[in-house]
């Protein structure tokens, strides 16, 4: 059988699925050592193996499908025509087999002069937010931006350095500003949500909306920007190369901005959106595999495939559960519902409908929402994912065949048990999420 593979462009000559497969390498037990890629016909990698347990939770150690190294430096541009490419090649420019489309380093947020100190600027802004004094702490806001137009001099000046850094250090800049202008509109994390627009003093205004400009990221905080760009492993430095099994030591994870203060139950809320990413890493290569094998009705590798997105979602699912019951209600109140902008055209409330592991398992099952409320805050949030990211899901959630209608004819038992324990998986898992928010809310 030849199947429409391209290893590159889609230009290129298809190749067989024998051939595709010969590419194909994976990292067995990523939790507990670190080894180079083997075949996937490895006993090391088909073998389930036990990782290190995380909040007493017995994770299982699901091997990590070893991407092409083509990674693009940048997530927001240009559409990439993923449509036309094969989805683990499409994946490859987005993701990388350790960090999935978490950065593939951690992140950095030193810059040059005027603008170096801006990492520094956020944390003691956090710290006089948490005293819950809004006029206080806007004057001392102001008061930093006058420093601030001190150091650059004009105008043109602060806004020349900011958009002559490299994209990636302009989005990662973009971070800090987009935590300042929450909690300048905000003021006191114990008011209402605030409502209506809202300008920071000139200088950082002016930086924000340069580089929303100049990056393509709307300026507003959302799950995206606190989730998969501000965090810190106390391990590693700033900029250093990151593992899978960094990203899943939970223990060593916390913000690198923090909204409140620093507290427990603030770290707790941050660990539990963290872990989704973290653990559902290995998501994103399996389920590509699984719509190829698809494609060349490999019901034997595509079942394996969806074997390792059960315990993926599994790992998810158990730790969620841990961490969510430990969060205050009134300071995930201060955190996430004042995350929305209300009655403002960018309302940009801190959503797991925008975190790519949630979009990627309802594109690869073809989850369509019937509520219209959850359907709304569905589009409102993926207003703020990168518009590659988007087009790569929706190839995904397009790709023919797809995922259930294979399996429903394939009628091999084993590749329909694995994919019916991935359903059920992700409806429990959803339905825990309701739950245990609803309870907190």
């Amino acid at each position: 059988m030849t199947i429409q593979l391209y290893v590159d462009e889609p230009h290129l000559a298809p190749v067989s699925w024998p051939t595709r497969l010969k590419t194909l390498r994976a990292h067995p037990t990523p939790l507990s050592a670190d080894l180079p890629p083997v075949e996937l016909s490895s006993p090391q990698v088909r073998t389930p193996a036990l990782g290190e347990p995380v909040y007493g939770v017995a994770t299982r150690d699901v091997p990590l499908l070893a991407l092409p190294e083509t990674r693009l430096d940048f997530d927001y541009g240009d559409p990439l025509g993923c449509a036309a490419r094969q989805p683990l090649d499409a994946l490859g420019l987005l993701a990388s087999t350790q960090t999935g489309f978490m950065p593939s380093r951690s992140p950095d947020y030193r810059f040059p002069a005027p603008l170096a100190g801006m990492a520094a600027l956020c944390d003691a802004a956090s710290t006089l937010y948490s005293h819950e004094d809004a006029r206080s702490f806007r004057r001392w806001m102001e008061g930093e931006n006058e420093s601030l137009a001190a150091r650059a001099g004009t105008l043109v000046n602060l806004i020349q350095a900011a958009i002559s850094l490299p994209l990636p250090q302009q989005e990662m800049l973009m971070v800090p500003l987009i935590y300042l202008n929450h909690m300048w509109r905000q003021g006191s994390p114990a008011l209402e949500a605030a409502g209506g627009p809202s300008e920071m003093p000139t200088c950082l205004n002016v930086l924000l909306t340069a580089l929303s400009e100049s990056t393509g990221i709307l300026p507003r905080f959302n799950q995206l920007i606190m989730t998969m760009r501000a965090w810190r492993i106390d391990s590693l430095s700033d900029g250093a190369e990151v593992s899978y099994r960094d990203l899943t030591a939970l223990d060593h994870v916390r913000p690198y901005f923090w909204l409140n203060g620093v507290n427990k139950s603030e770290l707790d809320f941050y660990r539990a959106f963290f872990t989704v990413e973290s653990f559902g890493v290995p998501v994103y290569g399996w389920g590509c595999l699984a719509l190829e094998c698809a494609a060349a009705d490999d019901a034997e590798l595509g079942a394996f495939a969806l074997r390792c997105i059960h315990d993926a979602l599994r790992n998810v699912y158990f730790c969620v559960r841990h961490l969510v019951p430990k969060v205050d209600p009134l300071e995930f109140r201060k955190i996430q519902l004042t995350g929305g902008w209300i009655n403002d055209e960018l309302n940009g409330a801190a959503s797991g409908y925008q975190l790519p592991f949630m979009i990627m398992l309802d594109a690869l099952f073809q989850v369509e929402y019937s509520h219209l409320g959850a359907a709304e805050a569905q589009m409102n949030g993926l207003r703020f994912v990168p518009e590659r990211w988007k087009e790569f899901f929706r190839s995904i959630h397009g790709h023919n065949p797809g995922l259930q209608p294979w399996v429903s004819q394939r009628q091999s038992p084993g590749l329909t048990d694995a994919y019916q324990r991935c359903i059920e998986l992700y409806t429990v898992h959803r339905t825990l999420h309701r739950y245990l928010a609803g309870q907190t809310l």
